[in-house]
């Protein structure tokens, strides 16, 4: 039998604030509906027992008052000789509880205490969300201090997302949902963000606590549900106010999407930088994403995969926190719209061994792409699907360039330069109007390798539509003693090296690149104590008149360069050895025997050269000895006709 309200027996001196009818039982109590509504006041060392005739599944919300503040009621229910639950209230205090009834256990509400308190009970059969309770708007409740934390069970009868309003007029608390389906922080004059604050329950029998922060004087709480109905959609963003120090160190954060979907995460960390957070995706219950720290005013992101049906984000605060962080999370599938790309890395010690942010990013049609990276502050390093696209940039030396992106979502990581203190960057990508690369080409670098410089290399893609001979000019800066390398990929193929290649010295090559895909490969040599910097220039090879100039050290390599003659003649070249001294060496890989012109140093020798037509190629070969050479060469037309090849040279 049901009862609608109770006559309990005195015991010392009890007020009981309604009378007892026992109607005869019509139907089961409905969700959500008052089976209990007892108040009254407890003497001192009394107790006083309430009678149940029903089963049901039920939530019992008890309110205690009276002096002094450290006095409690404990609220039992006990089953013949068996404590089925209990609760201690103190003087104050509004506190939740669960608990299953079955006909003929009784509650017992003790006062241990030496003062008179009042008591209000009231007993709610489990209610099937939104619904709190018959006549209850939300759930609410006081705990003061480390009173005893708050615990009830709804039903959810279709399974979607729910819109969560939480408040805290004082203190902070955290809402836990089940085993951390959700674990959410709120606190006093925080507000959250409603678009935050939706989350999905699945369909069953959830369990709800409040967990109040002890290091609180008392707090106020209340939490409200709207139903919302489906499923998360991207992007979904998540944040909080207060995480770690003296509040709580962990949030857990659900989502439920209805189909796979990789996915861009970026987190943002406010408040001291010596603090920070560390993010975690699951899965269902694997892990399948772990940043690395993220400090106090850093902006970093991250990719992972979102799976349908259940996922969870787990933010948690590192133990050494003096204080308490708030962050931003932002989960969103990948988008051209991700450009322009932001964000803001520390160097070491935080992040002396991590730190880096990725993305995935989808490049809609094949063709050319105009990167503009730059940063505010310290030095990083870009990289497109690993090493296809290689560049280092400076808040002193941003790059904008047009490389070939097949059409494909790829990865984009920022490599930040732990030597800098923090690193403020920004990445723009859109697409140009051409479709390949055009020659002459041309990048530069300011500073690869040397001491404590982790960056030593870069990769640079050249896309071309028919493949063609090349010349290849290095300009190198840097110490004498500081050397870089320079490769040649024709798709995975190496085709050419040039090593090593001097600070100081202007290198000429020729090379082939193919139809297709080209990648130019530059790497600062190991041992170097400073930075190099480079220039690289790829042309067309060129006709006479044509004129070109280089440098070369004693130990470095030699410069050969090709260039077309348009017809059978004498052609007119001009040698300058500003200092040092050197050997040309007129088509040296051909079968016949080189023509060899050889002049000392500090002199302009201008010779008749015979050339057939076509491509020849010119070697320069510095004295060895020499410490440094400085050359110039100038190719011009004399006289065409027809010529008997490998004529004596006349020198004028």
């Amino acid at each position: 039998m049901r009862w609608k309200s109770t006559l309990l027996p005195l015991v010392a001196t009890i007020a009981l604030l309604f009378l007892f009818t026992a109607p005869m039982q019509t139907h089961a109590a409905n969700p959500g509906e008052l089976v209990v509504n007892s108040s009254g006041t407890v003497s001192a060392g009394t107790s006083l027992t309430l009678p149940i005739y029903e089963a049901n599944n039920t939530n019992i919300r008890m309110n205690v008052s009276g002096t002094p503040a450290s006095a409690s009621l404990t609220f039992t229910v006990r089953r013949g000789a068996t404590t089925v639950s209990s609760w201690v209230v103190r003087s104050g205090e509004t506190s939740w509880g669960s608990t299953s009834f079955a006909a003929g256990d009784q509650i017992e509400i003790n006062n241990a205490g030496a003062t008179s308190l009042t008591y209000d009970l009231k007993v709610y059969t489990r209610s099937n969300l939104p619904v709190i309770g018959d006549g209850l708007t939300d759930w609410s409740g006081l705990a003061i201090g480390t009173g005893i934390s708050s615990e009830t069970q709804f039903n959810v009868i279709t399974g979607g997302l729910f819109r969560f309003a939480l408040a805290a007029s004082s203190g902070s608390f955290q809402l836990q949902v089940d085993n951390n389906a959700i674990r959410k922080t709120v606190a006093q004059g925080i507000a959250l963000d409603p678009a935050d604050s939706t989350y999905y329950l699945s369909a069953g029998t959830h369990t709800f606590h409040i967990i109040q922060n002890s290091a609180a004087p008392q707090t106020a709480w209340s939490v409200a549900l709207t139903f919302v109905g489906g499923t998360d959609s991207l992007p979904t963003s998540e944040s909080t106010g207060v995480l770690g120090g003296t509040f709580f160190s962990e949030e857990w954060i659900p989502i439920q999407i209805s189909a796979n979907q990789p996915v861009n995460i970026k987190i943002a960390a406010t408040g001291n930088a010596a603090n920070s957070l560390v993010f975690e995706l699951y899965n269902g219950t694997t892990k399948a994403y772990t940043s690395a720290s993220v400090f106090g005013g850093e902006v970093v992101w991250g990719n992972s995969t979102l799976l349908t049906d259940a996922n969870a984000l787990r933010i948690v605060t590192s133990n050494g926190n003096l204080s308490s962080l708030a962050y931003s999370v932002i989960i969103s599938a990948p988008t051209p719209a991700q450009s322009p790309w932001a964000g803001i890395a520390f160097g070491a010690p935080a992040h002396a061994s991590g730190g880096n942010s990725t993305i995935l990013f989808p490049f809609p049609t094949s063709g050319l792409y105009r990167f503009n990276l730059s940063a505010t502050s310290g030095r990083y390093q870009f990289l497109l699907n690993n090493q296809y696209l290689q560049k280092t940039v400076a808040s002193s030396a941003p790059a904008d360039f047009t490389a070939y992106v097949a059409a494909g979502t790829y990865p984009m990581t920022i490599v930040q330069d732990p030597a800098a203190a923090s690193t403020n960057w920004n990445a723009e990508i859109t697409l140009a109007s051409e479709t390949d690369d055009a020659l002459p080409y041309s990048r530069a670098s300011t500073s690869l390798g040397g001491l404590g410089n982790v960056f030593r290399e870069e990769w640079l893609p050249i896309q071309l539509t028919t493949g063609r001979p090349v010349n290849i000019r290095v300009i190198a800066t840097g110490a004498a003693a500081d050397a870089l390398q320079v490769e040649l990929f024709n798709g995975s193929t190496l085709s050419y090296t040039a090593n090593p290649i001097y600070g100081g010295e202007t290198f000429w090559a020729t090379a082939q690149l193919t139809a297709g895909q080209n990648l130019l490969h530059i790497i600062a040599k190991d041992g170097n104590t400073g930075a190099v910097g480079y220039t690289i220039e790829v042309s067309e090879i060129p006709s006479i008149p044509f004129a070109w100039n280089g440098v070369t050290q004693g130990n470095g390599q030699n410069s050969t360069i090709t260039v077309r003659a348009p017809a059978v003649g004498a052609y007119t070249m001009v040698i300058t050895t500003i200092d040092g001294s050197g050997i040309v060496l007129i088509d040296e890989a051909a079968n016949t025997s080189p023509t060899i012109v050889q002049r000392l140093s500090s002199t302009t020798t201008t010779i008749r050269v015979p050339l057939n037509s076509g491509a020849h190629t010119f070697t320069f070969r510095q004295d060895p000895g020499a410490p440094k050479t400085t050359w110039h060469i100038e190719l011009a037309v004399r006289e065409l006709g027809p010529y008997i090849i490998n004529l004596p040279l006349i020198t004028k």
